[in-house]
C-alpha cells in the first residue's frame, strides 16, 4: 500500500482497502472463487499471519507500557534524590543491594537520567514503584 494517500494511486490503495475492510465476507469469498484461489485453502496462512499481527501489536503495547513505567520510575527517583528523601533512599539502596547491583550503584546522589534508567533496567520497576510509594504514605 502506498503511503502517499494524495496521489491517484494512494487513492485507489485507500479505496481499495475501505472497501476490504468493509465488505460482506461472503462476497469477499465468491469474488475470490471466481478468481481460481480458495480462500478454506488459505485459512492457515491467514490465521498464521493473523498471530503474527496480534504478536507484533501486543509487544509493541508492552513497549510502550515499559517506556511510560520507565519514565514515571526515573522521574521518581530523581525526585527523592533531589529533595534528599533519606527513607525512599534506605529502601532504594536495600532493593540495590537485594539484586547484587550495590558496588554499581552505589552513589545514587550522583546518578544522571541515564544511569537511573539503566539500573531501573536492572530491577522490577514496578515492584520499586509500589515500594516508594509505600514509603511514601508511611511518610505522612
Amino acid at each position: 500500500m502506498r503511503k502517499n494517500k494524495k496521489t491517484p494511486l494512494g487513492k485507489i490503495d485507500e479505496g481499495l482497502m475501505n472497501f476490504y475492510l468493509h465488505a460482506d465476507l461472503d462476497s469477499l469469498r465468491e469474488v475470490m472463487r471466481e478468481d481460481g484461489f480458495d480462500p478454506e485453502k488459505n485459512e492457515p496462512k491467514r490465521q498464521q499471519l493473523a498471530k503474527k499481527i496480534q504478536f507484533a501489536a501486543r509487544a509493541q503495547l508492552n513497549q510502550s507500557k515499559h517506556s511510560l513505567l520507565l519514565e514515571k520510575a526515573t522521574s521518581r527517583i530523581q525526585e527523592i534524590l533531589e529533595n534528599n528523601l533519606e527513607k525512599p533512599i534506605s529502601r532504594l539502596r536495600a532493593i540495590i543491594e537485594g539484586r547484587g547491583l550495590a558496588s554499581q550503584y552505589r552513589n545514587l546522589e550522583k546518578l544522571g537520567v541515564e544511569e537511573i534508567r539503566e539500573m531501573l533496567n536492572d530491577i522490577d520497576i514496578v515492584n520499586l514503584l509500589d515500594e516508594l510509594e509505600e514509603g511514601d504514605e508511611n511518610n505522612d
